[in-house]
């Protein structure tokens, strides 16, 4: 331990041992002030009560209580001490030597290589599973809508000049007649009407709307199937179906005098029926009119069909 360590220890031991000898003092024996002076060695014992202390010594000053019943007398604050002389410091200690580092041990032997384990036998084959649900059918698509109407076919080739006909009679000898005729027409029946998509269907709504002409086929188009005539009345429609339209369903045909199918001469097949005619009625014709047949879905769902039909055409310019 530091000199300087050991005499602080020693003055605090002394101190405190003077303080148990002031109060085991008398009051008596005190100095009228009421105030004790000790002086303390540099060892820590004290050389001196109420005397001069040396310079080289501590002086301690206290304030002795009164008697019983008499208060003690406050002293005068005494002088701040001296600063003791610090401790003398340690020597540091020398740091030791680092070890010598040992050598490397020898490396251990490979261990052998273990050998390798036979393959596992082949696990049984698992049971076949059920066969799974059959998935609900598919909802049937929807009917495409249909196709537009293909171009006029270019026209066909003009046939060869049919030979000289045997020269008729002047007709003096005739009977007088009535100049009627019978004209006649249809959709060209399953082949060619079938190839050209000219049959009756369904959607003969007008528009579209089939119309037939005269020796003239059918068409979508009135003018390209329309004839003109010389002027007189036409009569005694038939038409006829190659099949029944189907029950509540069923076609309606017109006799046109241009664009006006008003005429009042027409005719309806329908359900099971593959004919029908009106004989009753007629249309007039002024010289240069033209005449068709319109044909239209009048009720119902009927089926794709064929019609042929013939109507009686008399020559009377002036009115039927």
């Amino acid at each position: 331990m530091p000199q300087s360590f050991k005499n602080a220890w020693r003055w605090l031991v002394g101190a405190s041992a003077a303080a148990i000898l002031i109060a085991s003092i008398p009051l008596a024996a005190n100095a009228d002030d009421g105030i004790i002076t000790l002086c303390i060695a540099r060892n820590g014992k004290i050389v001196g009560i109420d005397i001069a202390c040396q310079p080289h010594n501590l002086q301690l000053t206290w304030n002795i209580p009164g008697a019983a019943g008499v208060p003690g007398v406050q002293g005068p604050t005494g002088p701040q001490g001296v600063t003791g002389p610090g401790g003398l410091t340690g020597a540091t200690g020398n740091i030791g030597l680092a070890g010598a580092t040992g050598p490397t041990g020898a490396m251990g032997a490979v261990g052998l290589t273990g050998s390798q384990g036979g393959v596992g036998a082949i696990g049984p084959t698992g049971p076949l599973g059920s066969t799974g649900l059959t998935g609900p059918e598919g909802v049937e698509g929807k009917v495409g809508p249909t196709g537009p109407s293909g171009n006029t076919g270019p026209t066909g080739l003009v046939g060869p000049v049919g030979g000289t006909g045997v020269a008729g009679t002047d007709g003096s000898d005739g009977d007088s007649g009535d100049q009627t005729t019978t004209l006649t027409g249809g959709t060209m029946g399953t082949e060619v009407g079938f190839n050209a998509g000219i049959q009756l269907t369904d959607l003969l709504l007008s528009p579209p709307s089939l119309w037939m002409g005269p020796s003239n086929g059918a068409d979508f188009i009135q003018s390209t199937v329309a004839v003109p005539t010389p002027g007189g009345c036409a009569f005694d429609l038939q038409v006829s179906l190659d099949f029944a339209p189907g029950i509540a369903s069923g076609y309606i045909f017109f006799v046109c005098d241009g664009a006006n199918c008003d005429t009042g001469l027409y005719c309806i097949i329908a359900d099971t029926e593959t004919e029908c005619a009106d004989d009753f009625d007629e249309a007039f014709y002024s010289p240069g009119d033209t005449l068709s047949i319109l044909a239209l879905n009048w009720t119902g769902i009927p089926i794709t069909l064929d019609a042929s039909w013939s109507l009686d055409y008399g020559y009377a310019p002036s009115g039927c």
